[in-house]
């Protein structure tokens, strides 16, 4: 559990954590303004702050003021350098499930391709417009099957068992009637 990384936070009221959260999140974003402007270093391409990404367990207020102080960060704060992404409704609209709290491959491949298609120059992108995922372990029921067992793999989640697997994302052209 990461909270256990830091414990003065297991202290706070959910009140005090997000404000704490929000206090920590200008101050970042205030340092990101100059690095994604066009005089930083990042000034060619800019940056993007995300929110967290959704699992279907997140129903609890802390997921959802965790995505709001984000938000409402950027919402002060967003332009063409430095850009917001809401990566929780997303991935919300991915009919897929989390493995412990983190992305499936599938889903972690198509929000990198969002991300890189808004960097990439156009020129480089592939022809299609339907996305197809092969690997053995791009969705979470493929996980669940082929990472079941963990036992002298190294690995101490289904997570890092999927994600050392590749997941290739294919362009496939639209099919006729569609």
């Amino acid at each position: 559990q990461w909270c256990a990384t830091r414990p003065e936070y297991g202290t706070l009221s959910l009140d005090d954590l997000m404000a704490e959260y929000k206090r920590g999140a200008e101050q970042v974003v205030s340092n990101l303004e100059v690095f994604c402007s066009r005089g930083g270093r990042a000034g060619e391409l800019g940056c993007a702050v995300t929110t967290i990404d959704h699992c279907q367990f997140m129903t609890g207020d802390i997921w959802h003021r965790t995505r709001d102080v984000v938000r409402d960060v950027m919402r002060d704060h967003a332009t063409k350098m430095l850009r917001y992404v809401d990566l929780w409704t997303l991935t919300l609209q991915i009919p897929e499930d989390c493995l412990g709290g983190h992305q499936s491959p599938m889903s972690a491949t198509l929000t990198w391709q969002i991300f890189l298609g808004g960097i990439c120059p156009h020129a480089a992108t592939a022809d299609g417009s339907l996305a197809s995922f092969h690997g053995d372990t791009c969705r979470a029921a493929q996980v669940n099957v082929q990472c079941a067992d963990l036992t002298g793999t190294g690995f101490h989640y289904a997570w890092e068992c999927a994600l050392a697997k590749p997941c290739d994302l294919r362009a496939l052209p639209q099919p006729p009637g569609m």
